[in-house]
């Protein structure tokens, strides 16, 4: 499950969620934009997307 926290920035709060693997060596960044929140584009593709990666042992974090 995703832990979801919030980062500062210039522009205001950046909401994030991001999925620990235990183990990992890389990781990736899901940028969702204005539209697609934390879900992203796509009919909530990034958690599954999250998923599929811990699943091959790469951890993800999204942004709003």
């Amino acid at each position: 499950m995703p832990a979801e926290f919030t980062l500062p920035s210039a522009r205001g709060p950046v909401r994030c969620a991001y999925r620990a693997v235990e183990g990992a060596t890389a990781a990736v960044l899901a940028v969702g934009g204005t539209d697609g929140g934390l879900d992203g584009p796509a009919d909530a593709l990034y958690p599954d997307l999250a998923a599929d990666l811990a699943a091959a042992g790469i951890a993800t974090l999204r942004d709003r």
